[in-house]
This record gives structure tokens, sequence and C-alpha cells, in this order.
């Protein structure tokens, strides 16, 4: 499956030694969505908002998988007094993440029927000081990048490239949020499945220089 990759605005990145990264490899746990109960996901925070005569749902669901037998559905039905939110985060392990070091980020996305007036889907890495060493709290974004009409019937892969941690983070969240309009009929079903957010491969401090451009040159950049 080809990933779309999505252009994030500049940000807050900070520019660090190589001795200074942590180690490559996959940092969501459960990004299948397979382990939980029911309609709990093991290790994701699913939230709905809702009021009025509006109706948002979050849930572990094994109706529409893209792999497995589990994934995660989003679905809102707006109204004109409430425009309703689901959402769903996963905050990774203190220590996954060092300032400085690139991630690859992706998760596959699909939506049932159409999308109606007013849907926004929003895909956002925030980088967070998460043991407070700083301040606490979160310390830079990957940016919010709106993907609702680029949705389709059948499962895609959405994500961001080199993306890279902020000065002081220590842990990353991962958020999916599907929002509907203050309007009637602005409803929307969608599924997730096989969120990543992987670290790169950096070169080792010995290795930097012509060991670092070959490196680059190998590495396909998707736009």
């Amino acid at each position: 499956m080809q990933k779309r990759v999505l252009h994030t605005a500049p940000a807050m990145l900070l520019l660090a030694s190589a001795t200074s990264f942590g180690a490559a490899g996959e940092i969501i746990s459960n990004g299948g969505f397979e382990l939980g109960s029911g309609g709990d996901a093991t290790g994701w925070n699913e939230i709905s908002v809702f009021g009025g005569d509006a109706f948002a749902s979050t849930t572990r669901s094994d109706l529409m998988p893209g792999a497995g037998d589990w994934g995660l559905r989003l679905e809102i039905a707006g109204a004109s007094n409430f425009g309703p939110l689901a959402e769903a985060q996963h905050q990774t392990s203190l220590n996954s993440v060092a300032p400085g070091q690139m991630f690859d980020f992706s998760v596959d996305l699909k939506r049932e029927g159409a999308l109606g007036p007013g849907v926004v889907m929003f895909l956002e890495i925030q980088w967070l000081d998460s043991d407070g060493s700083a301040g606490g709290g979160v310390v830079g974004s990957s940016g919010a990048i709106q993907i609702a009409g680029l949705l389709s019937e059948s499962y895609q892969s959405f994500g961001f490239d080199d993306i890279v941690a902020a000065n002081n983070a220590d842990a990353a969240l991962v958020i999916l949020r599907l929002v509907g309009g203050a309007i009637d009929g602005s409803d929307a079903i969608v599924y997730a499945d096989n969120a990543s957010l992987r670290a790169v491969p950096a070169p080792s401090a010995l290795g930097l220089g012509l060991a670092g451009l070959a490196l680059g040159a190998r590495r396909r950049r998707r736009v």
C-alpha cells in the first residue's frame, strides 16, 4: 500500500548531533488495535465529545479491520446545536523519543460512505515533555494536517516522513481526530488501522560525513 505523505508546516525542530539520537524502531504499542477488551484498545485513549442532538463514538471494532481482526472506528453525527468530535490518542513510553530524533508516521484510513458537510479529519504528532523535566506538557508538533478530502472507501496509508522531535521531547502523542460541524447531516464514519511511529535509523557519530551523504542519497523522500 503506497503511503500518502502529508507536508507539515515549519515547526520547532532541533538539529542535534547523532550521539543524542535514541534507538531506531517502532514506538507505538498496539498500533493494530489487536490488544484490548471489547471496544477498548489497550494503550489508546478513546475520546467522544457530543451534546444536543449530535452523536460521537470512538471504539475498537472488528467490523472493517485493515489487517488482523481489529481496527478503530470513529463515528460522528452533527446537529444544528452541536459539532461532535471523535478522537483517539496514544502516548508513547517515557524516553521513547530523544530531541532531534527523526521519525516516520503512518496510519491506514478509510471512510464508510460519503462524508457529510463540514466534516474534517486531522492527523497530528505532538512532542511531549512527559517527565516534566523542562516544565512538562507539549513542546512541539508536526502540525495538525487535514485529510478528510483525501479519504476513500478503500484503505490508504497516510502519514508524515522525516519529522523531527522537538527540544525537551521524551515521548510522543499520536492524535487521530474526526470532527463534525454544528450542521444537520455533518456525519462520518472512518476506520483506522496499522498506526506506526518509527524512528529513522541515524548514522553513528563516527560515521557522519560521507556515510551520512550516502544514506541521504539512498533514502527516498516521498511527496
